[in-house]
């Protein structure tokens, strides 16, 4: 980490913090991973480490990892977190994150067709996408 603040490069230095935060997550590293993620300041690499930060947090601690979705931008890499996490168990059985999921995809219209028809397709009949939707609208 002390090396990439060497670097002079605005961007290459930005690219080292992905690859680190990337190392990082992959060894368990949760807390160096996360300082990475603090010095990236250029919004498609954020993006990107959002991204990454979903892929590793999402069974160690799927509330984390579903922050993380919140937190970025409308895109087809957002989109990809999400469904991640809607294969996630443990998000679908808990009574807070699920609905929580399911709302981040009400807000992305771009999402929720795709989304919808993924749920219908896995549940049958699908009970549980009525039963999110209903707690949901209350």
């Amino acid at each position: 980490e002390e090396e990439i603040q060497t670097i002079t490069s605005p961007l290459l230095q930005e690219h080292l913090y992905l690859k680190y935060l990337e190392v990082t997550y992959h060894c368990g590293l949760f807390d160096l991973g996360d300082r990475a993620l603090q010095k990236i300041s250029s919004p498609v690499t954020r993006e990107q480490a959002y991204f990454e930060s979903v892929v590793h947090y999402q069974y160690r601690n799927p509330a984390r990892a579903l922050d993380f979705a919140i937190k970025m931008k409308p895109s087809s890499l957002k989109r990809r977190a999400l469904f991640l996490l809607a294969k996630n168990q443990k998000i679908l059985k808990d009574n807070l994150l699920a609905p929580k999921l399911f709302q981040e995809v009400f807000l992305n219209k771009n999402i929720l067709d795709t989304f919808l028809s993924f749920y219908i397709k896995i549940f049958s009949p699908p009970s549980k996408v009525i039963e999110v939707l209903e707690s949901l609208s209350r």
